[in-house]
């Protein structure tokens, strides 16, 4: 009784006044510029639940009483900074200054065509016209933002299935919580916007350095919430829907028990 009272004190610290049940109100959360405690908690309730969850399904043996109860490490989510992370990019951070744009093209250059061996021809000949220009003194024309937006888009829908104008015409809210994650601060910057197997291939390499990266985090770029996973450098509309309703139900279970 006093697990169950207890779940929902937590429960109404997270909704707040909403009345909606668990799924319509995960349906309504959206990050916003402004603040997100909420998404905040709700994503560190969704670790703490999918731990929980995970401990409750093992056979209890003495052998594995000191394993039984997985547990959220609070120390390190205290000490260090999180961020709110946007798993499939945002087009309104695209980046505008020229320092910027050189340095995002040279990292997804790095990373995507020699680190991930990924065969884009004429997007990599666009890219190495670019950086000449960005490498230079040569100040930037409209032109050369012009190419630069074509690039990024062309990049963003390769990775997505549609760039910034088919975007517009799809059912895909970018900041619902199905695209977010946490991610720690110090990673988040260290690549800033870029798109999704950049951000994959960070993630699972702090993770192999024994950096702390929430599970339900690596869970998302490893696309294990998503029913059908036709290509792990994809990040989609299906992706974000399976991510959404992998969060909801994962509540769900944890403050129904």
């Amino acid at each position: 009784e006093f697990h169950h009272w207890i779940k929902q004190e937590i429960l109404g610290c997270l909704r707040g006044k909403s009345k909606l049940d668990i799924e319509e109100w995960i349906e309504e959360l959206r990050y916003k510029k402004s603040g997100n405690p909420t998404i905040r908690n709700t994503l560190l309730a969704f670790n703490i639940a999918t731990l929980q969850l995970k401990s409750n399904s093992k056979p209890f043996s003495r052998e594995l009483a000191s394993e039984r109860y997985l547990r959220f490490p609070f120390d390190r989510y205290k000490t260090e900074s999180w961020d709110i992370e946007h798993i499939h990019s945002v087009q309104s951070l695209m980046p505008q200054k020229k320092q910027d744009m050189k340095s995002w093209l040279e990292v997804h250059q790095k990373e995507l065509f020699n680190t991930l061996k990924i065969s884009l021809p004429e997007i990599d000949k666009s890219i190495e016209q670019l950086l000449e220009v960005l490498r230079s003194d040569t100040p930037l024309s409209q032109e050369h933002n012009q190419q630069f937006k074509d690039v990024y888009d062309a990049l963003l829908r390769q990775f997505s299935g549609y760039g910034s104008e088919e975007r517009d015409n799809v059912e895909l809210d970018i900041n619902n919580i199905g695209n977010l994650t946490l991610l720690n601060t110090s990673l988040n910057r260290s690549y800033g916007n870029a798109l999704f197997p950049i951000k994959r291939l960070k993630v699972i390499e702090a993770d192999k350095s024994g950096q702390f990266c929430p599970l339900c985090t690596t869970n998302a770029f490893l696309k294990y919430y998503s029913e059908h996973v036709d290509n792990v450098l994809h990040w989609t509309i299906n992706d974000i829907q399976d991510h959404k309703n992998s969060i909801s139900s994962a509540l769900h279970q944890f403050f129904s028990s």
